[in-house]
């Protein structure tokens, strides 16, 4: 690998270990969360899902984002509303404070995930699985120390949940600054006048991927959201609740990284996106069965592999079948937008049955459920071989 691909590389992992700590930094808090601002399962379920949701009403902007100021600024503009929502939690004493930087916090994750698509695309377009590798590894880095670190810091801070969030943010403003010194400077007009920079809304495949990306967030953000709630239910402690919750996270973001290398080199895209979906729907049944904890923590080892796979072929998807950097963006755009949406209400649902039943474990048969859906999906993808367009 050259030099300069080597710079590309690192921006990709500096931009990408932001676009979760935002949203993953929080569920090992919740319990402490409630009982300081007061609010019920639904409610907290909101906490984490009202960023999805504007990650995929917002991804809908991101055409006239890139026809307007061009890819690379519109990143950096996007990781410092990013870098200021997370550390706005510093200030958080209510519940509606905390819904505002979960907006901002969403708002620049939905701009820029399609983007940096487009930025593989355009620069790595023969070796995209292991460069979406790289991105989904990098964010499964930052989910992971995240998670895993957020509780001791909030002992280090006497309790104070409010920092050990919006410490968070300062790796957010120290990527857009990396971004802005090193990112490559692009042609804007040429991409505007030979790019249309319409959505394929009439393209049933894309649709069909919309479907498989939207169930398969839900599931993650439901797993993020719920497990360490449903370990405390089940009689483990606070720390353990946030081992479960970080071997999770750290489980995912290897095989985030291992599959789509893995795909590079042989299988067919029906064969991965099967057994990933198989993993989970065996793997969030453990958990909601479990008889023991060694069920349970096999239920969570299987949920991880499986949806650390679920989630980069989400993104390779339209990067196969797509041809230029723009079209990627815009697919990836539609994708995300409606699928972030779909995936943004499944844990508020989960929270909603959760709070009507008094189930602990109503979550994740509902992802049991939504994992059958996508081996359905699965099933209906053509059989060919996965290699790049």
């Amino acid at each position: 690998m050259q030099k300069n691909e080597r710079r590309l590389v690192g921006l990709i992992f500096v931009v990408a270990f932001n676009l979760r700590v935002g949203i993953s930094s929080v569920p090992a808090l919740l319990e402490l969360i409630k009982k300081d601002l007061g609010i019920s399962n639904f409610q907290s379920s909101l906490i984490t899902s009202i960023p999805v949701i504007c990650m995929g009403v917002f991804a809908l902007t991101v055409p006239y984002f890139q026809r307007t100021l061009g890819r690379r600024r519109t990143i950096f503009f996007s990781l410092l509303i990013l870098g200021l929502g997370t550390l706005a939690r510093f200030f958080v004493t209510s519940y509606n404070l905390f819904l505002v930087t979960a907006f901002m916090i969403g708002f620049g994750i939905a701009i820029i995930g399609p983007l940096l698509s487009g930025f593989i695309k355009s620069n790595f377009p023969f070796r995209s699985g292991l460069m979406i590798g790289v991105y989904s590894l990098s964010m499964g880095l930052g989910a992971s120390l995240s998670s895993g670190l957020v509780l001791p810091l909030t002992e280090h801070f006497k309790g104070n949940w409010g920092i050990s969030l919006a410490l968070w943010g300062v790796f957010a403003l120290i990527a857009a600054l990396i971004w802005q010194m090193f990112s490559p400077v692009e042609s804007q007009r040429k991409s505007a006048k030979s790019t249309s920079f319409s959505l394929p809304l009439k393209n049933k495949k894309a649709w069909k991927y919309t479907l498989f990306f939207g169930i398969q967030s839900g599931i993650f953000y439901g797993m993020t959201t719920w497990l360490a709630l449903t370990a405390l239910e089940k009689g483990a402690t606070t720390l353990q609740s946030g081992y479960f919750l970080t071997l999770y996270t750290v489980i995912q973001m290897l095989c985030s990284f291992i599959i789509p290398t893995l795909m590079d080199q042989f299988g067919k895209m029906k064969q991965w996106m099967f057994f990933s979906s198989g993993l989970v729907f065996i793997g969030a049944g453990m958990i909601a069965l479990a008889p023991s904890v060694v069920f349970f923590v096999v239920g969570i080892i299987l949920a991880a592999i499986g949806l650390g796979g679920l989630f980069p072929i989400a993104v390779l998807l339209p990067l196969r079948n797509t041809k230029t950097a723009e079209e990627t963006s815009l697919w990836t755009s539609m994708i995300q937008s409606f699928g972030y949406i779909l995936g943004g209400f499944m844990p508020v649902l989960m929270g909603a049955v959760k709070d009507t039943t008094g189930s602990t474990i109503a979550p994740f048969l509902i992802m049991v459920l939504l994992s059958s859906v996508l081996l359905t999906l699965s099933f209906s993808e053509k059989n060919e071989p996965s290699i790049d367009l």
